[in-house]
Protein backbone atom coordinates (compact mmCIF):
# COMPACT_ATOMS: atom_id res chain seq x y z
CA UNK A 1 0.00 0.00 0.00
CA UNK A 2 1.36 3.39 -1.08
CA UNK A 3 2.60 5.53 1.54
CA UNK A 4 0.44 8.73 2.09
CA UNK A 5 2.29 12.47 1.83
CA UNK A 6 2.73 14.09 5.04
CA UNK A 7 1.54 17.53 5.32
CA UNK A 8 4.62 18.76 5.28
CA UNK A 9 5.52 16.94 2.07
CA UNK A 10 2.57 18.30 0.74
CA UNK A 11 3.40 21.71 1.45
CA UNK A 12 6.68 21.49 0.28
CA UNK A 13 5.23 19.59 -3.49
CA UNK A 14 2.95 22.93 -2.93
CA UNK A 15 5.98 25.58 -2.75
CA UNK A 16 7.86 24.23 -4.63
CA UNK A 17 5.55 24.02 -7.68
CA UNK A 18 4.46 27.55 -7.01
CA UNK A 19 8.32 28.68 -7.52
CA UNK A 20 8.76 26.46 -10.69
CA UNK A 21 5.47 28.18 -12.49
CA UNK A 22 7.27 31.85 -11.02
CA UNK A 23 10.87 30.59 -12.76
CA UNK A 24 8.63 29.53 -15.94
CA UNK A 25 7.18 32.76 -16.13
CA UNK A 26 9.75 34.93 -15.48
CA UNK A 27 11.69 33.01 -17.76
CA UNK A 28 9.33 32.53 -20.48
CA UNK A 29 9.22 36.99 -20.79
CA UNK A 30 12.15 36.70 -22.30
CA UNK A 31 12.04 33.82 -24.98
CA UNK A 32 8.78 34.71 -26.12
CA UNK A 33 10.15 38.24 -27.41
CA UNK A 34 13.23 36.26 -28.67
CA UNK A 35 10.45 33.98 -30.30
CA UNK A 36 8.52 36.52 -31.93
CA UNK A 37 12.24 38.41 -33.40
CA UNK A 38 13.35 34.73 -34.98
CA UNK A 39 9.61 34.82 -36.27
CA UNK A 40 9.89 37.85 -37.87
CA UNK A 41 13.26 37.06 -39.02
CA UNK A 42 11.71 34.00 -40.40
CA UNK A 43 9.26 35.87 -41.99
CA UNK A 44 11.41 38.25 -43.88
CA UNK A 45 13.33 34.91 -45.73
CA UNK A 46 10.25 33.42 -46.55
CA UNK A 47 8.83 36.36 -48.06
CA UNK A 48 11.97 36.12 -50.84
CA UNK A 49 10.53 32.67 -52.06
CA UNK A 50 6.93 32.25 -51.47
CA UNK A 51 3.58 34.29 -51.91
CA UNK A 52 3.80 37.48 -48.98
CA UNK A 53 0.24 36.00 -47.85
CA UNK A 54 1.10 32.52 -46.41
CA UNK A 55 4.29 33.85 -44.32
CA UNK A 56 2.00 36.64 -43.15
CA UNK A 57 -0.73 34.51 -42.19
CA UNK A 58 2.27 32.68 -40.45
CA UNK A 59 3.59 34.68 -38.65
CA UNK A 60 0.46 36.55 -37.61
CA UNK A 61 -1.36 33.52 -36.11
CA UNK A 62 2.13 32.96 -34.10
CA UNK A 63 2.02 36.18 -33.24
CA UNK A 64 -1.37 35.80 -31.54
CA UNK A 65 -0.05 33.56 -29.51
CA UNK A 66 2.34 34.68 -28.22
CA UNK A 67 1.05 38.22 -27.14
CA UNK A 68 -1.91 35.66 -25.83
CA UNK A 69 0.59 33.93 -23.71
CA UNK A 70 1.90 37.51 -22.72
CA UNK A 71 -1.34 38.22 -21.52
CA UNK A 72 -1.67 35.25 -19.26
CA UNK A 73 2.08 35.96 -18.05
CA UNK A 74 0.54 39.83 -16.68
CA UNK A 75 -1.98 38.24 -15.42
CA UNK A 76 -0.80 35.50 -13.24
CA UNK A 77 1.65 38.00 -11.95
CA UNK A 78 -1.09 40.75 -11.48
CA UNK A 79 -3.14 38.22 -9.44
CA UNK A 80 -2.32 35.49 -8.15
CA UNK A 81 -5.08 33.53 -8.30
CA UNK A 82 -7.21 31.05 -10.88
CA UNK A 83 -3.78 29.52 -11.22
CA UNK A 84 -5.29 26.21 -12.63
CA UNK A 85 -7.24 28.12 -15.32
CA UNK A 86 -4.52 30.53 -16.34
CA UNK A 87 -1.96 27.55 -16.57
CA UNK A 88 -4.33 25.44 -18.93
CA UNK A 89 -4.54 28.51 -21.24
CA UNK A 90 -0.66 28.59 -21.00
CA UNK A 91 0.10 25.51 -21.56
CA UNK A 92 -2.75 25.42 -24.68
CA UNK A 93 -1.37 28.57 -26.60
CA UNK A 94 2.32 26.58 -26.00
CA UNK A 95 1.14 24.01 -27.83
CA UNK A 96 -0.16 25.82 -30.79
CA UNK A 97 3.16 28.00 -30.95
CA UNK A 98 5.00 24.49 -31.15
CA UNK A 99 2.30 24.18 -34.29
CA UNK A 100 3.22 27.12 -35.82
CA UNK A 101 6.97 26.55 -35.49
CA UNK A 102 6.41 22.89 -36.89
CA UNK A 103 4.25 24.08 -39.23
CA UNK A 104 7.26 26.02 -41.16
CA UNK A 105 8.45 22.02 -42.08
CA UNK A 106 5.30 22.85 -44.85
CA UNK A 107 7.68 25.14 -47.09
CA UNK A 108 9.81 22.43 -47.84
CA UNK A 109 8.18 21.67 -51.08
CA UNK A 110 10.00 20.47 -54.24
CA UNK A 111 11.96 23.33 -55.66
CA UNK A 112 12.84 24.96 -52.23
CA UNK A 113 16.41 26.24 -52.23
CA UNK A 114 18.94 23.79 -50.17
CA UNK A 115 19.70 26.83 -48.23
CA UNK A 116 16.55 27.57 -47.51
CA UNK A 117 15.78 23.74 -46.29
CA UNK A 118 18.71 24.04 -43.99
CA UNK A 119 17.66 27.55 -42.70
CA UNK A 120 13.81 26.23 -41.92
CA UNK A 121 15.41 22.77 -40.44
CA UNK A 122 17.50 24.91 -38.44
CA UNK A 123 15.07 27.01 -37.26
CA UNK A 124 12.13 24.10 -36.28
CA UNK A 125 15.16 22.29 -34.63
CA UNK A 126 16.61 25.21 -32.92
CA UNK A 127 13.18 26.46 -31.12
CA UNK A 128 13.38 23.68 -28.73
CA UNK A 129 16.51 23.74 -27.78
CA UNK A 130 16.29 27.92 -27.32
CA UNK A 131 13.53 27.17 -24.95
CA UNK A 132 15.11 24.69 -22.97
CA UNK A 133 16.16 26.45 -19.54
CA UNK A 134 12.83 28.45 -19.85
CA UNK A 135 10.45 25.93 -19.94
CA UNK A 136 11.45 22.50 -18.80
CA UNK A 137 10.86 23.74 -15.04
CA UNK A 138 7.27 23.02 -16.09
CA UNK A 139 6.85 19.54 -17.61
CA UNK A 140 3.37 20.22 -19.37
CA UNK A 141 4.66 23.36 -21.16
CA UNK A 142 7.52 21.49 -22.42
CA UNK A 143 5.51 19.06 -23.45
CA UNK A 144 2.82 21.22 -25.47
CA UNK A 145 5.54 23.50 -27.11
CA UNK A 146 7.66 20.62 -28.04
CA UNK A 147 5.99 17.40 -29.31
CA UNK A 148 3.97 18.98 -32.08
CA UNK A 149 7.80 19.73 -33.06
CA UNK A 150 8.79 16.12 -32.39
CA UNK A 151 6.25 14.56 -34.26
CA UNK A 152 6.47 17.07 -37.36
CA UNK A 153 10.01 16.08 -37.41
CA UNK A 154 10.06 12.71 -37.85
CA UNK A 155 7.16 12.83 -39.82
CA UNK A 156 9.04 14.97 -41.94
CA UNK A 157 11.98 12.40 -41.66
CA UNK A 158 9.53 9.64 -42.90
CA UNK A 159 8.82 11.69 -45.85
CA UNK A 160 11.96 12.75 -47.17
CA UNK A 161 14.24 11.57 -49.63
CA UNK A 162 13.92 7.65 -50.54
CA UNK A 163 18.02 7.49 -49.38
CA UNK A 164 17.41 9.43 -46.56
CA UNK A 165 15.09 8.11 -45.34
CA UNK A 166 15.89 6.00 -42.40
CA UNK A 167 18.57 8.24 -41.43
CA UNK A 168 16.00 11.14 -41.16
CA UNK A 169 14.14 9.42 -39.01
CA UNK A 170 16.91 8.07 -36.66
CA UNK A 171 18.02 11.28 -36.17
CA UNK A 172 14.73 12.68 -35.42
CA UNK A 173 13.88 10.60 -32.96
CA UNK A 174 17.67 10.38 -31.17
CA UNK A 175 17.06 14.37 -31.30
CA UNK A 176 13.79 14.15 -29.61
CA UNK A 177 14.79 11.71 -27.05
CA UNK A 178 17.73 13.33 -26.07
CA UNK A 179 16.63 17.06 -25.75
CA UNK A 180 14.01 15.40 -23.57
CA UNK A 181 16.12 13.35 -21.27
CA UNK A 182 18.17 17.03 -21.42
CA UNK A 183 14.55 18.62 -20.01
CA UNK A 184 14.05 16.04 -17.46
CA UNK A 185 17.19 16.06 -15.97
CA UNK A 186 16.82 19.95 -15.73
CA UNK A 187 13.86 19.67 -14.30
CA UNK A 188 14.87 17.09 -11.41
CA UNK A 189 17.54 19.58 -10.55
CA UNK A 190 16.13 22.69 -10.05
CA UNK A 191 13.16 20.68 -8.34
CA UNK A 192 15.75 19.17 -6.16
CA UNK A 193 17.51 22.22 -5.15
CA UNK A 194 14.23 23.64 -4.36
CA UNK A 195 13.34 20.94 -2.01
CA UNK A 196 17.18 21.09 -0.66
CA UNK A 197 16.33 24.80 -0.39
CA UNK A 198 13.15 24.71 1.79
CA UNK A 199 15.25 21.98 3.58
CA UNK A 200 17.60 24.45 4.62
CA UNK A 201 15.29 27.10 5.72
CA UNK A 202 13.25 24.49 8.04
CA UNK A 203 16.63 23.05 9.37
CA UNK A 204 17.64 27.07 10.05
CA UNK A 205 14.38 27.43 11.54
CA UNK A 206 14.29 24.53 13.88
CA UNK A 207 18.45 25.42 14.53
CA UNK A 208 16.98 28.86 15.86
CA UNK A 209 14.07 27.71 17.76
CA UNK A 210 16.17 25.22 19.48
CA UNK A 211 18.54 28.59 19.74
CA UNK A 212 15.68 30.31 21.55
CA UNK A 213 15.03 27.57 23.53
CA UNK A 214 18.50 27.01 24.80
CA UNK A 215 18.99 30.77 25.68
CA UNK A 216 15.34 30.28 27.56
CA UNK A 217 16.70 27.62 29.93
CA UNK A 218 20.26 29.65 30.22
CA UNK A 219 17.89 32.76 31.62
CA UNK A 220 14.57 31.41 32.67
CA UNK A 221 13.06 29.37 35.39
CA UNK A 222 11.80 26.27 33.79
CA UNK A 223 9.20 25.89 37.27
CA UNK A 224 7.96 29.74 37.32
CA UNK A 225 8.83 30.93 33.87
CA UNK A 226 9.91 34.00 35.63
CA UNK A 227 13.96 35.09 34.81
CA UNK A 228 16.52 33.36 36.70
CA UNK A 229 19.35 34.88 38.95
CA UNK A 230 21.96 35.11 35.97
CA UNK A 231 19.98 36.65 33.74
CA UNK A 232 18.19 39.62 36.65
CA UNK A 233 21.79 40.09 38.07
CA UNK A 234 22.41 41.69 34.05
CA UNK A 235 19.42 43.55 34.37
CA UNK A 236 19.73 45.06 37.56
CA UNK A 237 23.21 46.62 36.56
CA UNK A 238 21.82 47.90 33.91
CA UNK A 239 18.88 48.96 35.60
CA UNK A 240 20.86 50.73 38.13
CA UNK A 241 23.03 52.42 35.68
CA UNK A 242 19.68 54.15 34.13
CA UNK A 243 18.39 54.74 37.25
CA UNK A 244 21.95 57.09 38.16
CA UNK A 245 21.60 58.29 34.25
CA UNK A 246 17.47 59.58 35.43
CA UNK A 247 18.63 60.47 39.20
CA UNK A 248 15.72 58.06 40.35
CA UNK A 249 15.27 55.79 43.37
CA UNK A 250 15.38 51.60 42.93
CA UNK A 251 14.04 49.10 45.40
CA UNK A 252 14.92 45.68 45.61
CA UNK A 253 12.94 43.13 47.32
CA UNK A 254 13.92 39.74 48.16
CA UNK A 255 11.18 37.20 48.88
CA UNK A 256 12.01 34.18 50.80
CA UNK A 257 9.00 31.76 51.43
CA UNK A 258 9.06 30.42 55.22
CA UNK A 259 9.01 26.81 55.58
CA UNK A 260 9.25 26.11 52.12
CA UNK A 261 11.01 22.47 52.74
CA UNK A 262 8.11 21.42 55.07
CA UNK A 263 5.62 22.79 52.42
CA UNK A 264 7.02 19.82 50.39
CA UNK A 265 7.99 16.97 52.69
CA UNK A 266 3.80 17.52 53.96
CA UNK A 267 2.45 18.03 50.72
CA UNK A 268 4.81 16.79 48.34
CA UNK A 269 6.96 18.59 45.53
CA UNK A 270 4.55 19.20 43.32
CA UNK A 271 2.23 21.19 45.43
CA UNK A 272 5.56 23.21 46.18
CA UNK A 273 6.13 23.76 42.64
CA UNK A 274 2.36 25.24 42.77
CA UNK A 275 3.35 27.36 46.02
CA UNK A 276 6.33 28.72 43.59
CA UNK A 277 4.18 29.80 40.28
CA UNK A 278 1.84 31.21 42.91
CA UNK A 279 4.57 33.54 44.06
CA UNK A 280 5.72 34.31 40.74
CA UNK A 281 1.97 35.31 39.80
CA UNK A 282 2.12 37.94 42.60
CA UNK A 283 5.17 39.33 41.74
CA UNK A 284 4.02 39.56 37.88
CA UNK A 285 0.65 41.31 39.10
CA UNK A 286 3.23 43.88 41.29
CA UNK A 287 5.47 45.03 38.85
CA UNK A 288 2.27 45.42 36.43
CA UNK A 289 1.42 48.04 38.79
CA UNK A 290 4.73 49.88 37.97
CA UNK A 291 4.20 52.79 35.26
CA UNK A 292 8.05 52.62 35.20
CA UNK A 293 7.69 48.38 34.78
CA UNK A 294 10.34 46.23 36.65
CA UNK A 295 12.11 42.95 36.98
CA UNK A 296 11.59 39.48 39.00
CA UNK A 297 13.45 36.59 39.01
CA UNK A 298 13.56 32.85 40.91
CA UNK A 299 16.52 33.52 42.93
CA UNK A 300 17.37 30.26 44.35
CA UNK A 301 14.98 27.64 45.67
CA UNK A 302 12.63 28.95 47.61
CA UNK A 303 14.14 32.66 46.85
CA UNK A 304 12.77 35.48 44.39
CA UNK A 305 14.03 39.32 43.93
CA UNK A 306 12.24 42.07 42.21
CA UNK A 307 13.84 45.40 41.02
CA UNK A 308 11.75 48.53 41.23
CA UNK A 309 12.75 51.03 39.07
CA UNK A 310 11.65 54.47 40.47
CA UNK A 311 9.97 53.42 43.41
CA UNK A 312 10.86 54.95 46.88
CA UNK A 313 11.23 53.37 50.62
CA UNK A 314 7.43 54.47 50.64
CA UNK A 315 5.85 53.00 47.76
CA UNK A 316 8.02 50.04 48.05
CA UNK A 317 6.73 48.96 51.86
CA UNK A 318 3.53 49.61 50.37
CA UNK A 319 3.76 47.29 47.53
CA UNK A 320 6.11 44.77 49.58
CA UNK A 321 2.75 44.87 52.24
CA UNK A 322 -0.04 44.14 49.77
CA UNK A 323 2.43 41.02 48.28
CA UNK A 324 3.16 39.72 51.46
CA UNK A 325 -0.60 39.61 51.83
CA UNK A 326 -1.37 37.97 48.16
CA UNK A 327 1.47 35.28 48.80
CA UNK A 328 0.33 34.48 52.00
CA UNK A 329 -3.63 33.41 50.89
CA UNK A 330 -4.99 30.00 51.30
CA UNK A 331 -4.16 27.80 48.14
CA UNK A 332 -6.56 24.88 47.43
CA UNK A 333 -4.86 21.97 45.32
CA UNK A 334 -7.66 19.22 45.28
CA UNK A 335 -7.74 17.69 48.71
CA UNK A 336 -4.83 19.08 49.45
CA UNK A 337 -4.92 23.24 51.70
CA UNK A 338 -2.01 25.09 51.51
CA UNK A 339 -1.23 28.64 53.45
CA UNK A 340 2.16 29.96 52.52
CA UNK A 341 3.92 33.13 53.92
CA UNK A 342 6.82 34.98 53.28
CA UNK A 343 9.35 37.39 54.47
CA UNK A 344 11.04 40.21 52.72
CA UNK A 345 14.11 42.40 52.61
CA UNK A 346 14.05 45.50 51.00
CA UNK A 347 16.81 47.66 49.86
CA UNK A 348 16.99 51.24 48.26
CA UNK A 349 19.64 52.32 45.69
CA UNK A 350 21.09 55.02 46.07
CA UNK A 351 20.23 55.51 50.00
CA UNK A 352 21.97 52.06 51.07
CA UNK A 353 23.91 50.96 48.02
CA UNK A 354 25.01 51.92 45.18
CA UNK A 355 26.51 48.29 43.05
CA UNK A 356 24.51 45.45 42.75
CA UNK A 357 26.32 43.09 44.93
CA UNK A 358 26.17 45.24 48.06
CA UNK A 359 22.55 46.32 47.19
CA UNK A 360 21.44 42.44 47.25
CA UNK A 361 23.65 41.80 50.06
CA UNK A 362 21.67 44.88 52.20
CA UNK A 363 18.16 43.15 51.17
CA UNK A 364 19.66 40.03 52.27
CA UNK A 365 20.54 41.16 55.63
CA UNK A 366 17.19 43.04 56.23
CA UNK A 367 15.76 39.80 54.65
CA UNK A 368 17.27 37.69 57.46
CA UNK A 369 16.63 40.31 60.37
CA UNK A 370 12.65 39.95 59.26
CA UNK A 371 13.39 36.26 59.64
CA UNK A 372 14.60 36.41 63.49
CA UNK A 373 11.49 38.21 64.23
CA UNK A 374 8.93 35.86 63.42
CA UNK A 375 8.57 36.12 59.59
CA UNK A 376 5.71 36.56 57.20
CA UNK A 377 6.69 40.15 57.60
CA UNK A 378 9.14 42.69 55.57
CA UNK A 379 12.27 44.30 56.59
CA UNK A 380 13.85 47.65 55.03
CA UNK A 381 17.80 48.08 55.45
CA UNK A 382 19.00 51.37 56.31
CA UNK A 383 23.04 51.90 56.85
CA UNK A 384 21.95 55.34 58.67
CA UNK A 385 19.35 54.87 61.19
CA UNK A 386 20.37 53.16 64.57
CA UNK A 387 19.19 50.13 65.10
CA UNK A 388 15.61 49.35 65.79
CA UNK A 389 14.30 52.89 64.52
CA UNK A 390 11.26 53.04 63.23
CA UNK A 391 10.67 55.34 60.42
CA UNK A 392 6.97 57.15 59.46
CA UNK A 393 5.59 54.07 57.63
CA UNK A 394 6.01 52.03 60.68
CA UNK A 395 8.49 49.66 59.15
CA UNK A 396 11.20 49.09 61.44
CA UNK A 397 14.75 49.50 59.83
CA UNK A 398 18.40 47.93 60.02
CA UNK A 399 21.48 49.30 60.48
CA UNK A 400 24.35 47.75 59.04
CA UNK A 401 25.73 47.19 63.04
CA UNK A 402 22.86 44.61 63.67
CA UNK A 403 22.86 42.51 60.64
CA UNK A 404 24.24 39.89 61.48
CA UNK A 405 22.86 36.24 60.25
CA UNK A 406 20.92 33.62 62.55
Amino acid sequence: MAKKPSCSEHDSALVVHGELVRQLLHNSLSALLSGLLTAVLVFFVLIREFPREMPAAWLALYTLTVLIRLATIKFIQKTGNRLGPALQAYTFFSFLGGLCWVSLLSFLVPGTPLAMQLFLLVVVCGVPISGLSSISVYPPVFAAMNLPIFVGLVAWALLAAPGFRAGFTGLALMYALLLSISAKAYYDNMRGALLARLDNRELVRKLSRANQELEELAYKDPVTGLSNRRWFEHQLELALQQCAQRDIPLALLLIDLDHFKQINDTHGHHIGDRVLRHTALCLSAMLKELPQGGYAARYGGDEFVAALPGTPPERAVALATKLLEEISEKLHFGEDDCQPSATIGIAIYPDDAHTVDKLTRHADMAMYAAKRLGRNRLHLYNSTAPPGATDATGVTRLSDVSASRT
